[in-house]
């Protein structure tokens, strides 16, 4: 987005929405247990922020309702007092 219009190749563009397409796909599918009222993981935290930064730039990618299982994750994480005082 911050090229050239004459820079900018629909289809690269298309082939990188498919490849987050499947690597959310992929993700949800592992369905992620929501972390304990402990600890946190090194894979509820990647995943939280991970999801955080896609909403940011990529919206249109992370409809609500199209990948549940991450968007209940990712809300189980966000409203942790160690994820609200890190805002993004």
């Amino acid at each position: 987005r911050r090229r050239p219009t004459q820079l900018i190749f629909d289809d690269w563009i298309g082939r990188c929405q498919l490849q987050l397409n499947a690597a959310l796909s992929e993700l949800e599918a592992v369905r992620l247990q929501p972390p304990n009222n402990k600890n946190l993981r090194q894979i509820d935290i990647t995943t939280a922020c991970a999801l955080a930064y896609i909403r940011r730039v990529e919206p249109n990618a992370t409809q609500v309702g199209r990948y549940p299982l991450l968007e209940a994750h990712s809300s189980s994480c966000e409203i942790r007092d160690e994820f609200m005082a890190c805002p993004q």
